[in-house]
Order: structure tokens, then C-alpha cells, then sequence
């Protein structure tokens, strides 16, 4: 397990799967819509990789900064969740 904002490709295909911080227990909300919008930066730099985040924000895309290619509704215990997917990446 790694902090996701430092990982670096090496020239390699990976995935990356994460439930940061959701802003309710862990954070505050204008922590954790900085969070996402600087893993929509730095995750933009990973050109191939499959990412997969799960967060209870709904308006995650616009922070990220990118369309999911799939978004499933679900519940994280008690809490309506989203999990965003994103896999169709441009060379």
C-alpha cells in the first residue's frame, strides 16, 4: 500500500483501487474536494492505468476532473457510495 499521489508509472500498466476519505469521519469536506481534485492531476499522468475509486461525493467527476467510463451506485455500510471507473484511457 502506497500514497496514490506518488505513485509513478515506471513505463508499466498497473491499477490503482481507493476509498480515500469521504469527508464524514476522516477530513472535512473542503479537505477531501482538494484530495480529489489533486488525484484527478496527478492520476492524469498515469497514461494506461485502470483506476477505480469509490468516494460518497456526488459531485467526484467534476472535482477529479474527468467523465468515469462506468459508475455504479452502492453502499459503503450505511453510506450511498459511487464507484467510479475509469479504464478506457487514450494512449
Amino acid at each position: 500500500m502506497r500514497d496514490a499521489l506518488t505513485i509513478e508509472t515506471g513505463g508499466r500498466r498497473g491499477t490503482i483501487a481507493t476509498n480515500p476519505p469521504y469527508g464524514e469521519r476522516i477530513s472535512t469536506i473542503s479537505e477531501v474536494e482538494e484530495l480529489y481534485r489533486r488525484m484527478g492531476e496527478h492520476f492524469r499522468t498515469l497514461d494506461s492505468w485502470q483506476i477505480y475509486i469509490l468516494t460518497s461525493h456526488e459531485n467526484f467527476e467534476r472535482l477529479y476532473g474527468a467523465r468515469a467510463d462506468k459508475v455504479r451506485k452502492l453502499y459503503n455500510g450505511m453510506i450511498p457510495c459511487y464507484f467510479y471507473q475509469y479504464y478506457k484511457r487514450k494512449k
